[in-house]
């Protein structure tokens, strides 16, 4: 269980990274956000909400 939480925070934290780039690269260039910004975003969230679930049954909080 300790692993699913390491590889879900591990891949929120790329996620987040990778979007944070793909941002940081849109306004420099001053041009449009890309188009797969959103769907990034939203897979972003749910693997954060996914990580900290997990999280949630390593502590006991969720039995």
């Amino acid at each position: 269980m300790l692993l699913w939480q390491l590889m879900t925070a591990s891949l929120a934290t790329l996620l987040v990274i990778t979007f944070w780039g793909a941002l940081a690269d849109t306004q420099n260039r001053a041009a449009l956000l890309p188009r797969y910004r959103i769907p990034i975003e939203l897979l972003g969230v749910a693997v954060i909400a996914l990580a900290a679930h997990v999280g949630g049954f390593l502590t006991g909080v969720n039995p």
